[in-house]
């Protein structure tokens, strides 16, 4: 899973008590739940990722030492624009773009006085090998910084029944939730 966010499913954890330690992957986010240890990812691979601390886990076996060797390069970087109280220079040489190279960067326009400066920055950010940029308009007006506040966690069967709840056509919403369910059920196996 991703920084913020809770899973509900998978084993009990008590079937792992009998080990000192339990080292398990595939979760983005590092944490840590008694002696199971989710590792992380050694590195940012979607936005959900930004803001979160990457690396690798190194463990001693004959210490029983865990060490954190963190990852200093980040793929995704932030500018949240705003000009109201800039002036020309900031844009034009006060931003170090050099620390955006081969990043992908995120400008988010909170204040926009003048488009024409946003075209600069963007500019200024191609020149210098950004790998991609991406803006957004303040995250749709919402003043959230942050995209984990974005993160909606739902099981699936339930965004399927949601999904077709929220049909407005006249269809027979039964027969096509019981046709989903039987699909659902087959893609986590459980036909007989």
């Amino acid at each position: 899973m991703y920084n913020d966010s809770l899973i509900s499913q998978g084993d009990c954890r008590e079937i792992f008590n009998q080990y000192k330690f339990v080292f398990s992957g595939h979760f983005h986010t590092r944490s840590t739940d008694g002696s199971i240890f989710y590792i992380g990812t050694p590195c940012q691979y979607t936005w959900s990722d930004y803001n979160d601390d990457k690396g690798f886990t190194i463990f001693n076996p004959k210490t029983d030492k865990i060490q954190f060797i963190k990852n200093h390069y980040n793929v995704f970087e932030k500018i949240i624009y705003n000009d109201s109280d800039k002036k020309f220079d900031y844009i034009t040489s006060n931003v170090d773009y050099t620390r955006y190279k081969n990043k992908i960067v995120k400008v988010v326009k909170k204040v926009v006085n003048n488009q024409n400066w946003v075209d600069i920055l963007i500019e200024n950010l191609i020149k210098n090998d950004v790998y991609q940029v991406q803006v957004v308009d303040d995250h749709l007006n919402l003043n959230v910084i942050d995209d984990t506040e974005f993160i909606n966690v739902e099981d699936t069967w339930s965004f399927i029944t949601s999904c077709i709840n929220n049909i407005t056509d006249t269809i027979d919403k039964e027969s096509l939730t019981s046709e989903f369910y039987n699909l659902y059920l087959q893609s986590i196996g459980n036909v007989n």
